[in-house]
């Protein structure tokens, strides 16, 4: 679990980060955490899903917490922030980026494990489906599948992956190691050697190309064609059943 702590009061800082430690400890649960001084700093180095965790101060030097945590909602929709601050008075701004939890300073312990096991359970639940785990820019990161739209190889040994805000990450993994990996969820579909989309993202598939969400299109085997589009119109009408059978039952 990557936990970052962004924060330009040492005191505070190392106050968090050594109770977050020690309820890691208490519970087994294997950590990193990564500290920041400065809302820019963290910025830039920030990656999509490299985080679980963020602990965000709001007043800071420069850029505060909020104006940065708007920028984290764009590149990371999934990511649980958690303001730190001396006072609500930008409580509201905590709301519009849907914050987890917004919590005054020093941090106290009874607080801080308890707001921890909340969001341990919430971060179980957002990886209850499962994640393709691969390096970035010597960035470990861990991309749930509903979040990839494409993985095409880039060249030797290295494939992008582009995520749902149009994101592209490279990395060094052999295009049938994801697919064989990909294969075992039928959201999935290979529409060209060398070429997997999550049929999620699809728009159409005409004329030797697919259409997907975000303006972008790519070949599509032409051969196969007919074939490729009928396996996405089985898959798009066998999960409206399902979604309307759910709706029944609840």
């Amino acid at each position: 679990m990557n936990i970052a702590v962004v924060d330009d009061v040492k005191t505070d800082r190392d106050e968090l980060v050594t109770l977050i430690k020690r309820y890691a400890s208490l519970n087994q649960i294997r950590i990193s955490i990564s500290e920041f001084d400065s809302a820019e700093d963290f910025l830039e180095s920030f990656r999509s899903y490299s985080f679980g965790f963020v602990f965000m101060d709001i007043y800071m030097k420069e850029m505060n917490g909020a104006e940065a945590a708007k920028i984290i909602r764009e590149k990371d929709p999934d990511v649980i922030i958690i303001f730190l601050t001396t006072s609500d008075e930008h409580m509201p701004d905590a709301f519009k980026v849907h914050a987890f939890d917004y919590i005054g300073k020093p941090a106290e312990k009874n607080r801080i494990f308890k707001l921890l096991d909340e969001c341990t359970h919430s971060e179980s639940a957002r990886f209850d489906e499962p994640v393709l785990s691969f390096n970035a820019n010597r960035t470990q990161l861990a991309l749930p599948y509903s979040s990839i739209k494409i993985v095409k190889t880039a060249n030797a040994n290295y494939l992008d992956i582009v995520d749902r805000k149009n994101i592209s990450y490279q990395t060094r993994m052999t295009f049938s190691a994801v697919a064989d990996e990909l294969s075992n969820d039928n959201r999935f579909l290979q529409i060209i050697r060398g070429v997997l989309v999550n049929m999620d993202y699809i728009i159409d598939i005409f004329d030797g190309k697919c259409l997907l969400e975000g303006d972008e299109s790519v070949p599509v085997n032409v051969k196969k064609s007919k074939e490729l589009s009928d396996i996405w119109l089985n898959y798009k009408f066998a999960k409206k059943r399902s979604l309307q059978k759910k709706r029944r039952l609840e």
